[in-house]
């Protein structure tokens, strides 16, 4: 579980354009220009938009502003990361500021939902408020009735 924290502090080098793309040809469901609702005990409640370019935002728990970082594929069933060395490491044993690769099996496994677009305006670089590690949201629309309610 703890790997989820490195698959989505995102920053990398690598990716660029059509990055969603070449997944989609390979017979892969979308990955670009969607939003994920992610959870793992570890970590609690994850919220990343990965845009068709390669780059990745993160609402992590504790994070007053959106992670910013870098997705791309590796090979057809790998999703790899790479996020910045100023982020907190959730156990001691994480690397910051290494590149982090996973299977798309692994990462979708603690996805809860996803959703096309930038559902929370995370490329603003605004988080619309804290989570809490504790919280668990089951849907997107739990998460917006908490913003609504003024988290």
């Amino acid at each position: 579980m703890a790997i989820r924290l490195l698959m989505v502090l995102a920053i990398v080098v690598a990716g660029g354009a059509g990055v969603s793309a070449q997944h989609a040809e390979r017979g892969g469901p979308p990955l670009g220009e969607h939003t994920f609702l992610s959870f793992d005990g570890t970590h609690g409640v994850q919220i990343e938009f990965l845009d068709s370019k390669g780059r990745a935002y993160l609402w992590y728990p504790g994070e007053e502003r959106i992670v910013p970082g870098r997705w791309w594929l590796k090979g057809a069933f790998q999703i790899c990361f790479n996020y910045p060395t100023y982020v907190f490491k959730a156990t001691p044993t994480e690397p910051a500021g290494v590149d982090i690769c996973m299977s798309l099996s692994d990462y979708y496994e603690t996805t809860i939902s996803k959703r096309a677009d930038d559902v929370f305006d995370l490329r603003s670089g605004r988080a619309p408020f804290v989570l809490s590690p504790k919280d668990y949201f089951g849907s997107f629309g739990a998460v917006l009735a908490a913003r609504k309610a003024g988290r």
